[in-house]
């Protein structure tokens, strides 16, 4: 991708750095390799989670919206806190080039709409599944087969939670102890 604008840049990284010192982001992931689907599904996979998305929002036909590699990024946020981060994006002088995509889904499938016209639907453990044949397949050359079938039986599984960590500290506080 290329900068076309540095400021905007600059003001994308200081208001995502201000909205999680304030823990209002629940995720984020940069758009580049693969573009907007390739963003949407592997946050969909970290969460095992469905998501419905909308592309009215956005500039240009579905399959440039979706697979431009052009600097950007997809922020999860509370709904009852849009106005408020909004504000934020706003004030880094981002509010002409937000665009509100999409929710969760109870589905559990990736789904990409246009109006009301549905684009695209697959489950997320299908998807998963079908991104990570090329790992899994070099997975079994490498390594141990029965390893690399174990690790594709857990990654094909729709109960799967996906990251869910537990932690035993506050990751906020310093991990170094004199």
């Amino acid at each position: 991708p290329d900068v076309d604008d540095p400021a905007l840049l600059k003001g994308m990284f200081n208001a995502v750095q201000s909205l999680i010192d304030t823990n209002n982001i629940l995720a984020w992931h940069d758009r580049s390799d693969g573009g907007l689907f390739t963003t949407l599904a592997e946050m969909a996979f970290a969460g095992n989670v469905g998501v419905k998305i909308n592309l009215n929002s956005l500039p240009g036909d579905a399959i440039a919206t979706l697979f431009n590699e052009e600097l950007g990024g997809v922020m999860q946020i509370r709904s009852n806190q849009y106005a408020e981060i909004m504000a934020v994006l706003e004030s880094f002088g981002l509010g002409d080039v937000v665009h509100l995509i999409g929710s969760l889904n109870d589905n559990a499938d990736v789904e990409i709409w246009q109006s009301s016209e549905l684009l695209f639907s697959k489950r997320v453990a299908e998807l998963r599944q079908i991104w990570w044949q090329t790992s899994y397949q070099m997975q079994r050359l490498r390594d141990n087969p029965d390893c690399a079938d174990q690790e594709m039986d857990q990654i094909s599984r729709a109960d799967d939670p996906g990251i869910s960590p537990r932690l035993t500290f506050d990751p906020r506080s310093s991990l170094i102890e004199f």
